[in-house]
């Protein structure tokens, strides 16, 4: 059996869909935990509407969404785990398709590529990988959580950081990577629904997920990979659109450098010799070193 597990918080316009789309799966040996980490809009309602006995609604105080998961993870009875979001939509053949897969291949982890659809268009994530067996020298940015299915084991053992404000699925996958399989499936099997607003309303928690991952995982910022080559791209992206809302000062940037080039003496002239200088990094810090500085909000 498969343990679907979806966190849910204040999403009464789209937790339904979420959970059809689970429900109407092709493959039918599963249970859906779905966690309510203390919603306080009428998503409790709308779960409890869903005449289902696969389904299980469970609510908790609010703590987060990787706390709900690790919930689910505590009383899940399948012996595979999935994750799902209350946002975002299966299609009808992914549990099946995935679980083939798995097996197959002899597995301990898969995910599948998202259509991600957003404001204006879709696009499909990730790019760059070739579908197999990845490492953790591979780029594992824009794995989304709702694309994973595994062993039970795995999750038991290696689960969600509750502190992370962001990259939860990245830091999580970094380091499951490094002990189970992980296979990587080429097959559009989720549709990921991005907000108008995504980086703008969670710039700052990005900011401080660099930092933590910074020191979390000294080793993934020794040296040039392909994961930080993306966290950097990503990083410049949202600096730039807190830089236009005036939403960040000097201290914030200098955090997100750090991050890339850890605390030499003189951050350029260190960080040009430094093995795996990012350039991003580079460019974030010259362009706030020269602006005058803010004081903290």
């Amino acid at each position: 059996m498969i343990s679907v597990i979806i966190p849910v918080y204040n999403r009464e316009n789209t937790i339904k869909r979420a959970i059809m789309s689970v429900l109407n799966q092709s493959y039918r040996d599963m249970e859906l935990i779905v966690i309510d980490d203390g919603s306080t809009d009428n998503s409790a309602n709308v779960i409890q509407e869903i005449r289902d006995e696969r389904l299980k609604y469970v609510y908790q105080p609010n703590q987060g969404a990787c706390a709900a998961r690790n919930h689910g993870i505590d009383i899940a009875k399948g012996d595979y785990i999935a994750f799902h979001d209350s946002d975002d939509i299966w299609l009808p053949e992914k549990l099946k398709i995935q679980y083939e897969a798995l097996l197959a291949n002899k597995a301990d982890v898969i995910f599948c590529k998202m259509a991600d659809i957003g404001t204006y268009g879709t696009v499909d994530i990730p790019k760059k990988l070739k579908e197999g067996f990845l490492s953790d020298k591979c780029s594992l940015i824009n794995i989304g959580t709702q694309s994973i299915l595994g062993r039970r084991c795995v999750f038991s053992e290696c689960r969600f950081d509750n502190d992370m404000p962001r990259l939860q699925d990245f830091e999580l996958l970094y380091r499951i990577v490094k002990k189970y399989s992980v296979y990587y499936l080429d097959t559009v099997l989720v549709e990921y629904y991005t907000g108008d607003n995504s980086i703008s309303s969670s710039g700052q928690k990005f900011v401080r997920s660099v930092y933590m991952l910074r020191q979390k995982h000294p080793e993934l910022f020794s040296k040039r990979s392909a994961s930080l080559n993306d966290i950097g791209k990503i990083s410049l992206a949202v600096a730039n659109q807190l830089i236009a809302e005036n939403n960040i000062h000097f201290k914030q940037c200098m955090k997100m450098a750090i991050a890339f080039l850890g605390w030499p003496g003189n951050l350029a002239v260190s960080g040009m010799y430094k093995a795996g200088l990012y350039p991003a990094a580079v460019k974030i810090y010259y362009y706030f070193r020269h602006r005058q500085k803010r004081p903290m909000d």
